[in-house]
């Protein structure tokens, strides 16, 4: 149920712009690991394969909370 809310509040698409950003600003195998990583586990709860599990819930809400900057949530939220 996260994924579908961070859906359609923007969030998903605030977290994902926070992230190409960090990417294009800090271009090292670091920011690229970790934009892989979340993508990874975005992807997987997406299809189904992982909605269930505790840790990608916690870390869908984790970067719902602390992921995103410099967004206006209203302007990407899906009505």
């Amino acid at each position: 149920m996260e994924l579908i809310e961070c859906y359609y509040d923007g969030r998903m698409f605030a977290m994902n712009h926070t992230g190409m950003g960090w990417k294009r600003r800090f271009d090292t195998a670091l920011s690229h690991t970790v934009h892989r990583y979340a993508e990874s586990h975005i992807a997987c709860m997406a299809s189904g394969a992982t909605t269930s599990s505790r840790y990608n819930r916690g870390f869908i809400q984790f970067m719902a909370r602390h992921g995103i900057q410099g967004v206006d949530l209203d302007a990407l939220a899906i009505r």
